[in-house]
């Protein structure tokens, strides 16, 4: 269920094209999750994650981003994104 709203979320958000934002003008928290994910999220993700406008959409972003890079479902919650923070 979560992975049909998020394709969909990600379909909607391709579609209907926004303004981009740099990187730069991120607030920080969100300027750190582009540093950290910097060499695992696609160029589509990229993309969609600059086009969002509200913080709690990117948060809602984050949070999928996660889950789909989950190799089991049912883990505990940030099993990845720990690993992740360990091995940058």
């Amino acid at each position: 269920m979560i992975r049909f709203f998020v394709i969909n979320f990600f379909i909607v958000t391709c579609l209907v094209p926004g303004q981009k934002i740099k990187e730069k003008d991120l607030p920080e928290k969100y300027r750190d999750f582009m540093k950290l994910v910097h060499y695992i999220i696609l160029p589509q993700e990229k993309d969609v994650f600059l086009q969002l406008t509200s913080d709690r959409d990117r948060n809602i972003f984050i949070e999928s981003f996660w889950k789909q890079r989950d190799p089991t479902l049912g883990t505990p919650p940030k099993r990845v994104q720990r690993r992740t923070y360990q091995t940058v």
